[in-house]
């Protein structure tokens, strides 16, 4: 009879090999066949060891002479474990964080997350925290138990197609048609729009400007932030030389 641990550790493999890792460019296009990147076996060395215990705690509880001693092995064991979890509760409560991460089916390897006002990709889900590589490179690694306790934004959940969205303050007296003809050029002339839709609208108003916004979409969270850059810099370039009295201004009265 195998020992538990080769047991569950072929267990584990067996799993894997039924749901093979895709590689990243692939993990982006078929978010919804991504499987959650393996854990490593230490958890389920862990498990392995403490299952091996109790059974032969109650293997030693079947024999009169030995019965006392195997009960006095369960009684040390469960004491034992009670401490280890009042002294690892945040580690604990990370592998807990990691299994409701992996089952509740919300994050994957190459999803594109906003985390604090921070934009990147997820590099590596495990079992007690979370690395994502922000826009500028920079590394993030944070406790699984963030994504459990915390919002955060997945542009690419179940697709990896966002909306991006620029606003920019106009005066009152600016004309939309000429703007959303300009916008229409601007967008369709970019190769980061992936020919879904776009829109200009006015959102707001204040006393000083009016808010318009224009909405594209793009196939995905890179794209979408650089064909928002570029919305927003053709757009402030286009009114600068064309038309800088519609720029914000402010107005007074003054009655002598």
């Amino acid at each position: 009879m195998p020992y538990p641990v080769p047991l569950l550790e072929h267990l584990v493999e067996h799993v894997q090999s039924k749901a093979p890792l895709l590689p990243v460019p692939d993990l982006v296009r078929n978010t919804r066949t991504r499987p959650s990147q393996p854990y490593r076996l230490g958890p389920v060395r862990f498990t392995a060891v403490v299952i091996t215990i109790v059974a032969i705690g109650l293997i030693m509880t079947t024999f009169p002479p030995i019965r006392a001693f195997g009960i006095s092995v369960l009684g040390s064991a469960g004491v034992v474990g009670a401490l280890i979890g009042l002294s690892a509760r945040t580690v604990l409560g990370n592998a807990f964080a990691g299994i409701q991460v992996a089952f509740s089916d919300g994050l994957h390897v190459g999803d594109v997350v906003v985390i604090e006002g921070e934009w990147g990709r997820v590099e590596e889900v495990k079992l007690t925290n979370v690395v994502v590589r922000l826009w500028d490179d920079r590394v993030l690694i944070l406790p699984t138990m963030y994504f459990t306790e915390r919002p955060f934004q997945n542009w690419s959940r179940h697709e990896p197609r966002v909306v991006g969205k620029v606003q920019i303050h106009v005066d009152h007296t600016a004309d939309l048609e000429d703007l959303r003809t300009e916008t229409q050029r601007l967008v369709e002339s970019s190769p980061l729009w992936d020919r879904r839709r776009w829109v200009l609208q006015m959102v707001d108003a204040t006393a000083a400007s009016v808010v318009i916004e224009v909405q594209a979409t793009a196939a995905d969270g890179a794209s979408a932030w650089d064909l928002r850059c570029d919305l927003r810099e053709g757009l402030i370039g286009y009114i600068r030389d064309n038309h800088p009295q519609w720029l914000p201004r402010t107005r007074s009265e003054y009655k002598p």
